[in-house]
């Protein structure tokens, strides 16, 4: 009898193994939910870019104050630097057009504003190369230096702009592919947002777009926990730093005796 239960018991364990093709309590397979389109990353990765390549030529030129303060004169390091930053400039240029060409309504406007800007830093780097490279040798060098922090100068005074745009962006794709999205898209398309681009990044780009925004807003659509703002110190920094700012556009004013506002300095 012992002998039979046991077997019976064996029996029982293995048609309770779960079986290849799968039960309710499995994971859904790759057919259940909708992978993330590839356009919407690419519009993602292109937001991301923009403000990236507004943070990189910003630290080309604290990078370049460093050099020249500790003499370190290199023709061809300047020429490096210029040329890797036109390569991603003229790439992004690139996916500005196919975007413009693809799109309508608004992405389309806001591809068209970046290709401007795209194009306008493009021509300012592209001078520095070109006057660098034909530069006379017998020429004292820092004049090298001066040149290529010029042109970084007058690229950075676009950084806004540029920051503006990819946040604009970023929402605008986001609102454009959640149409008639389910719930399990929605989920995955959350989780993607981690994989592109940091919390911290998302809410620090909104932050800059929509710097009237409360934490709360931002935190919603940047999908990140309101208190992780409270915590993050680079964002409070920058919300900081807005505030100050803000601040500073206001005039200390007085009532004059017939009800007149005149402001003081």
């Amino acid at each position: 009898m012992s002998k039979s239960k046991s077997k019976s018991k064996q029996k029982k364990r293995v048609i309770k193994s779960p079986s290849s093709k799968g039960t309710a309590s499995s994971a859904p397979s790759e057919k259940e939910t909708k992978p993330l389109d590839p356009k919407f990353i690419d519009l993602m990765e292109f937001s991301g870019n923009l403000s990236h390549i507004a943070d990189y030529i910003h630290n080309r030129e604290s990078v370049t104050v460093d050099r020249l303060q500790e003499h370190k004169v290199s023709k061809t390091g300047l020429l490096d630097d210029l040329k890797e930053i036109n390569y991603h400039l003229d790439e992004q240029m690139q996916k500005a057009k196919e975007i413009k060409n693809e799109y309508s309504g608004n992405l389309v406007q806001l591809a068209k504003e970046a290709l401007i800007i795209l194009e306008i830093i493009f021509s300012i780097i592209d001078s520095a190369y070109l006057e660098i490279y034909y530069f006379d040798s017998k020429k004292d060098k820092d004049l090298l230096f001066e040149i290529c922090l010029r042109a970084y100068k007058r690229a950075n005074e676009h950084r806004c702009e540029l920051e503006k745009l990819s946040g604009q962006l970023w929402l605008e794709a986001n609102e454009y592919f959640s149409a008639g999205d389910r719930k399990e898209q929605k989920e995955k398309r959350d989780a993607s947002y981690n994989l592109i681009w940091p919390g911290e990044a998302r809410a620090l780009v909104l932050l800059k777009a929509h710097p009237d925004w409360s934490n709360k807003q931002i935190a919603e659509v940047a999908k990140v926990h309101p208190k992780s703002l409270s915590r993050w110190k680079t964002f409070k920094s920058a919300r900081r730093i807005i505030q100050e700012e803000g601040k500073q556009k206001f005039h200390i004013g007085r009532k004059s005796k017939n009800g007149d506002i005149e402001a003081e300095d």
